[in-house]
């Protein structure tokens, strides 16, 4: 791993261990930008978006403090596995977990997301789905080839993210964002 890797790595740990505490006195246990006022509304939005049955094997890659996975743990029996690069994040989600009483049914590990293949087998999960985590991928190329690998051959890759783009002269864009920020 370079040096500038392992920067970029300890500086998202760093951030995370400051500010989590911060982001959950605003939201309840997803922190997701610009969303919806009301968790419940977004996170059935990603459930039927995701498509998510009873039976299915999920991996969030970049958990947070695994907010979603324990709302989509409670509305189908499904397996999650998390795992997030946070410490921090990792032993919160671990006490949400426990406090749902999702043992079973939620395991979150501390771990880089880019190395999906050191901690689960080929052809594992369902569904490997990125919220708003994908933003921190240092190396893109490694991170999709190491998420299919994980994936069974018909499972779905979903990534809610937000992506480099210059919106200087995208006036609707603007002004829909504006409009977010508002409310």
């Amino acid at each position: 791993m370079g040096i500038n890797k392992k920067s970029k790595l300890k500086e998202i740990k760093n951030h995370y261990r400051e500010y989590t505490s911060i982001y959950l006195e605003v939201v309840n246990s997803a922190i997701q930008s610009h969303r919806s006022a009301n968790e419940e509304i977004m996170l059935d939005y990603y459930f039927d978006t995701l498509k998510i049955k009873s039976g299915q094997k999920l991996l969030d890659a970049g958990c947070g403090v695994c907010g979603p996975a324990i709302y989509f743990a409670k509305k189908a029996d499904i397996h999650v596995d998390a795992i997030n690069i946070s410490e921090t994040q990792i032993e919160i989600a671990q006490y949400k977990i426990k406090e749902a009483g999702l043992e079973n049914k939620i395991q979150a590990i501390t771990g880089d997301f880019h190395q999906l293949k050191c901690y689960y087998a080929n052809n594992t999960f369902d569904l490997v789905y990125f919220l708003e985590s994908y933003g921190h991928c240092l190396n893109h190329k490694k991170l999709l080839e190491s998420s299919v690998s994980v994936l069974k051959s018909n499972g779905l890759l979903y990534i809610k993210d937000y992506f480099q783009k210059d919106l200087a002269n995208m006036k609707p864009v603007n002004k829909i964002a504006k409009l977010m920020n508002k409310k």
